[in-house]
C-alpha cells in the first residue's frame, strides 16, 4: 500500500487525528497505517485519543448520547503500523507547550490493547516527545520495530501519571528510555524486553514492576518431510535396480562397440 504523506509545512495543530468519531468506532479494532507526517510544528504529528465523551462531528461541546453511551466511545484496540514522523519542532520559543510525535490519551472504562509496529521517528528537536501517553487503561502496550534515529533529541517513551498497563512489551527496538508513571511505577505491572539491548527501563527497577529480558524467538523450522510408505520404498528400490541394470547394459554395449570399431581401425567419437 503506498505511503500517505502529510506535509504540514511547519503549521500548527495536529498532523493526523484518529479518535472514536462515530458509534461504529465504539469497541472497534482501529488501525492507522502507511502514513508519514513531515515538517510539523506546534502540535502532535499523530493525535490519538482512544476514549472520547464528545461527539466532535456534531460539535466540540456536544456530548455523546448519555443514554446509550453514558461513558462515551472507546476503541477495543488501536494498531499503528508502518508510519514515519520526519520533523517536529517548536516554533515559538518557551511557549510552555510540548510537541509530540505520537500522543495518546483516554482512560477507557475497559482495558485496551495498543500496538506500535514498524515506526520510524527522525529530525525532532528537544521540545518533542516521541511517545507521550496521558492516563490510559491498557491490557498491553506493544512497541515492535520502533526506531528513533540519532536526529531525535529525546529518545523517550513517557508514561504520565494515571497510566495503568498490565504488560509493556518491547520487541526489536532501537535506543530509547521508558519513563515510568509519575504517581506509581508499579502501575506498569510487567515489562518484557525482546532483542532490544539499548532500551532503558531503569526507572522501574526495584519499584514493583516485573522486568523480564526474553530471548529472541528461534528462526522458523521447516516442517519435517512426510513419512515414506512401504510401497514408495519398494518403488524407489525397483527404480534403482532398473537404473543399475540399464547402466550395466549400456556399458557392455559401449565396450562391445568399441572393440568392434578397434578391429575396423576406427574409434568411438564423443
Amino acid at each position: 500500500m503506498p505511503m500517505q504523506i502529510i506535509d504540514s509545512q511547519w503549521k500548527g495543530g495536529n498532523g493526523l487525528t484518529r479518535r472514536p468519531w462515530v458509534p461504529e468506532d465504539h469497541l472497534a479494532q482501529a488501525l492507522v497505517q502507511d502514513v508519514e507526517v513531515r515538517s510539523h510544528g506546534e502540535g502532535k504529528a499523530f493525535y490519538l485519543p482512544c476514549h472520547d465523551a464528545v461527539d466532535y462531528l456534531r460539535g466540540k461541546n456536544r456530548p455523546i448520547n448519555p443514554t446509550t453511551h453514558p461513558q462515551g466511545w472507546w476503541f477495543a484496540s488501536l494498531t499503528v503500523r508502518n508510519c514515519v514522523v520526519d520533523g517536529v519542532k517548536r516554533l515559538v520559543p518557551d511557549n510552555g507547550t510540548h510537541n509530540d510525535a505520537f500522543y495518546l490519551v483516554g482512560f477507557a472504562p475497559q482495558k485496551q490493547a495498543i500496538t506500535f509496529e514498524n515506526i520510524t521517528i527522525r529530525n525532532c528537536d528537544g521540545s518533542v516527545m516521541p511517545f507521550l501517553f496521558q492516563p490510559m487503561n491498557l491490557s498491553i502496550l506493544t512497541l515492535r520495530n520502533v526506531v528513533m534515529e540519532a536526529s531525535v533529541a529525546q529518545r523517550r517513551v513517557v508514561l504520565k501519571a494515571g497510566c495503568r498497563i498490565d504488560l509493556l512489551r518491547i520487541e526489536n527496538c532501537g535506543q530509547m528510555t521508558v519513563n515510568p508513571p509519575d504517581d506509581n511505577p508499579a502501575n506498569v505491572k510487567r515489562i518484557e524486553i525482546v532483542n532490544s539491548p539499548l532500551v532503558n527501563v531503569g526507572g522501574f527497577a526495584g519499584k514493583g514492576t516485573e522486568i523480564v529480558q526474553l530471548a529472541a524467538p528461534p528462526p522458523p523450522v521447516s516442517p519435517p518431510a512426510p513419512a515414506v510408505t512401504d510401497l514408495e520404498r519398494r518403488i524407489t528400490a525397483l527404480e534403482a535396480r532398473q537404473s543399475c541394470r540399464c547402466g550395466a547394459i549400456a556399458r557392455v554395449m559401449h565396450d562391445a562397440l568399441g572393440n568392434w570399431l578397434a578391429k575396423e581401425g576406427d574409434e568411438i567419437k564423443p
